[in-house]
C-alpha cells in the first residue's frame, strides 16, 4: 500500500468517526493536532541541547537555518515558484519573523527562569488571545459554545501550573517573556489568515519563514553575541531534528489547520501541545506527571472534542463583520 493510498484511508477513517464534520475540517483537525505533537516535542529537544552549552538564539537560528536547503529541494522538486506580489510577501515576511522569529526566542528566553513547564503552559494562553483578537479586531462571533471551550481549556492549562514554584520565582522577566510568546503567537496566527497568507502553497510559506527569520537572528546576534557555534556534534544533530520536525512538518501541517479551520479554532486544536509536552517530558526528562497535570489533559481533550461539534468550526464562518 502506497503513502497515499495509506493517508486516504486514514482520512476516511477520521471522516467515520466524527461523521457531522466536513472531509476539509477533518483534515484541518488532522492536521492541527499533528502539528501540536510535533510542536510538543520541542521542550525535549531543546533542553538536551542547552545542557549541551545551547542558547535560546542559537536554536532558534538553526531551527530555521536547517530548514532552507531541504525547502529549497522542495520547492525545486514539486516546481514552485519562488516569486511573490512583494505586499504579500513583506507580509509573509513580517508575520513569519513575529510567528517563527519573536515568539520562539521569547519562548526559550522564558525556560532559564520559569522552567519549561511553567513557561510552556503561559505561551498556550495564545488560543484566548487569538480569540479575543478576532473579536475586537476582526467582529468574529465566538459563540456561547466556542467560549465555553475557551473556558474549559483555559482551566486545564492552569491545571499544568506548579504553584509551589511559582511562589518561589524570584525574576518575573520569565513570566513576562512567556505570556508575551504567547501574544505574538496569536498576533501571528491571526495574521496568517487575515492576509490570506494561508491560501499561499504551504511549502513557499514555510520556506520564506525559515529565511526570514534566520536573517533576523543573524542580525539579532551582531550586537547581542549571544550565538554559540561551537557545540558538540550531537548538539548540532538534536538541532537538525528539532529543524525537521518542528520549523518543516510542523509549520507545514499548522499552515493547514489555519487554512481549513480558521485561526481561533486552529489555535484550540493547538492546545493538544501541551499535552504532548507533558507526556514527551516525563518520558525523556523524568519530569513529575502529577494529578492536576492529568486533569489539564482531559480538560483540554474533551474542550477539544467539544470543539468537533461546534458548528462555526464545521462551516469555518471566522471574522464575519457585523
Amino acid at each position: 500500500m502506497n503513502n497515499d493510498s495509506t493517508v486516504k484511508y486514514f482520512m476516511q477513517g477520521v471522516a467515520y468517526a466524527l461523521p457531522q464534520v466536513p472531509p476539509n475540517k477533518c483534515k484541518g483537525i488532522i492536521f492541527t493536532i499533528l502539528s501540536a505533537f510535533l510542536f510538543g516535542i520541542t521542550p525535549v529537544l531543546t533542553s538536551l541541547t542547552y545542557n549541551m552549552g545551547g542558547t535560546p538564539e542559537t536554536v532558534t537560528l538553526f531551527r530555521n537555518l536547517f530548514a532552507i536547503p531541504v525547502l529549497l529541494l522542495t520547492l525545486w522538486l514539486k516546481k514552485i515558484p519562488l516569486s511573490l506580489p512583494l505586499p504579500v510577501l513583506r507580509n509573509l515576511v513580517l508575520f513569519g519573523i513575529i510567528g517563527g522569529g519573536i515568539t520562539t526566542l521569547l519562548l526559550y528566553m522564558s525556560y532559564p527562569y520559569v522552567g519549561i513547564g511553567t513557561a510552556t503552559t503561559l505561551h498556550f494562553l495564545y488560543p484566548i488571545f487569538v480569540c479575543l483578537m478576532c473579536r475586537i479586531f476582526f467582529k468574529e462571533r465566538l459563540g456561547l459554545q466556542k467560549i465555553i471551550v475557551l473556558f474549559i481549556a483555559g482551566a486545564g492549562i492552569l491545571c499544568f501550573i506548579d504553584v509551589k514554584q511559582i511562589t518561589q520565582i524570584t525574576h518575573i522577566t520569565g513570566l513576562v517573556l512567556a505570556g508575551v510568546s504567547g501574544i505574538t503567537y496569536a498576533i501571528y496566527m491571526v495574521g496568517v489568515e487575515k492576509k490570506k497568507i494561508d491560501q499561499l502553497n504551504p511549502w513557499l510559506i514555510i520556506f520564506y519563514i525559515a529565511v526570514s527569520v534566520s536573517i533576523f537572528m543573524l542580525l539579532y546576534s551582531i550586537p547581542t553575541n549571544k550565538i554559540v557555534l561551537l557545540l558538540p556534534l550531537k548538539a548540532y544533530f538534536y538541532m537538525f531534528v528539532l529543524s525537521m520536525l518542528t520549523s518543516l512538518f510542523a509549520v507545514l501541517l499548522l499552515q493547514l489547520g489555519i487554512k481549513y479551520l480558521g485561526a481561533s479554532a486552529a489555535a484550540i486544536f493547538s492546545l493538544f501541545e501541551p499535552v504532548t509536552s507533558i507526556i514527551s517530558g516525563g518520558m525523556f526528562l523524568n519530569e513529575t506527571i502529577t494529578v492536576g497535570k492529568i486533569m489539564g489533559c482531559i480538560l483540554i481533550s474533551f474542550a477539544v472534542i467539544l470543539l468537533t461539534t461546534n458548528k462555526q468550526v464545521q462551516t469555518r464562518e471566522v471574522c464575519n463583520e457585523d
